[in-house]
């Protein structure tokens, strides 16, 4: 029987050598772009899903419509004011004042298109008419008002103003003359 030899010692022998693994890459500004980058797109995708979420309760108001009443135009003793208006509105809740020599008429309502509605102001009893021009019982822009006696021109020397108002109070719109 044979001796077997010594043990082998030293490292084991392999016909290819290997290779250690590359160092591991060091690069702490990329991390911290990586980091910077990622941050971001969490803030900016909360905040878009928090806009969508709060965008439909928040609401613009509407801001009131302008109204004017034109200079009054004389006509045989009678008053045409004519209307400007930004929008078209119901004339069911519009209000009329009418004034003669700073006496104010109690508030009144808009007379039917194409009607009158009288009023009582300085001692004189006044016709106020409304001529809606395009026959949609809104007033709008060419609609106008006609301002007469009862049933006879305006008092000669006499001061007038007719104030046109909404009732809660969003818009008014006024327009005085006197009569020569």
């Amino acid at each position: 029987m044979a001796h077997p030899g010594p043990a082998p010692y030293g490292p084991p022998y392999y016909p290819f050598p290997y290779q250690p693994p590359p160092p591991k890459a060091q690069n702490p500004a990329a991390l911290i772009v990586l980091v910077v980058v990622v941050v971001f797109l969490i803030v900016s995708a909360l905040g878009a899903i928090l806009y969508v979420m709060v965008a439909g309760l928040i609401r613009v108001p509407n801001p009131p419509p302008m109204v004017m009443l034109g200079p009054a135009e004389m006509n045989r003793g009678n008053a045409t004011l004519q209307v400007t208006s930004s929008a078209r509105l119901d004339s069911s809740s519009l209000r009329l004042i009418l004034q003669a020599n700073g006496s104010a008429s109690p508030e009144f309502g808009m007379p039917a298109p194409d009607g009158s509605a009288a009023a009582v102001a300085g001692g004189h009893t006044l016709r106020v008419f409304w001529f809606d021009v395009n026959n949609d019982s809104l007033l709008s822009t060419g609609d106008s008002f006609w301002v007469t006696g009862n049933l006879a021109p305006l008092p000669d020397g006499t001061s007038f103003s007719l104030t046109l108002r909404s009732p809660t109070g969003q818009f008014f719109a006024e327009s005085g003359w006197t009569t020569p």
